[in-house]
């Protein structure tokens, strides 16, 4: 029989994170001491969840490519869509920094929704310019043209779309009315991203 002791806690995130509680405990109780450390709760459900997550990513990634490739009939002019996901990536790493956002489940769940988002205006902007390009003229107006005047036509509905998407999550995001971590936290991410 082994001796056994069981620690359990509650953990104000503002101060520090479950993970980091874990790690700071794994150090202190090392292998060598005989002592044999077992972990549940968030940090462990975190993990699993995460693992989850990058599957389901990849999965919606690969499902993105496909739909695309359908619409334009193309295998190439996905990729020119999918060059908008950097930029997302910019926006949730400038909001994990600047507002102190820890990585969670709901974090995950706003960022494979956000793909969907930006990839959706990516493919509006990008579908309006391929199809003024076949509609011109050969020689009649220059490639740069139709490209300027299909941005042009469509940034109008896009940053509507978007202004009133962020305004939506906003208040949420900042707690105005009423604070949820977890669905501020994914509020902060569908805005920023």
């Amino acid at each position: 029989a082994m001796r056994s002791t069981t620690v359990l806690g509650n953990v104000d995130n503002r101060i520090i994170s479950p993970t980091e509680i874990m790690d700071i405990v794994k150090q202190k109780f090392s292998r060598d001491d005989g002592v044999l450390l077992e972990f549940s709760g968030q940090p462990v459900e975190t993990s699993l969840i995460f693992a989850g997550l990058s599957s389901a990513s990849v999965v919606a990634l690969i499902g993105i490519y496909l739909i695309i490739a359908l619409i334009f009939n193309s295998y190439t002019k996905p990729f020119i869509i999918l060059l908008s996901l950097p930029f997302m990536a910019i926006g949730i790493a400038f909001v994990l920094i600047s507002h102190d956002v820890p990585g969670s489940m709901m974090v995950g769940v706003a960022v494979v929704g956000l793909m969907g988002v930006v990839v959706n205006a990516s493919i509006v902007m990008v579908d309006t310019i391929l199809t003024d390009t076949q509609a011109a003229t050969p020689g009649e107006i220059p490639g740069k043209q139709i490209v300027i005047e299909g941005a042009v036509s469509r940034l109008r509905p896009i940053v509507l779309t978007t202004a009133t998407t962020v305004l939506g999550v906003l208040p949420t995001g900042y707690g105005i009315g009423g604070y949820d971590p977890f669905l501020s936290h994914m509020s902060l991410v569908l805005a920023y991203g």
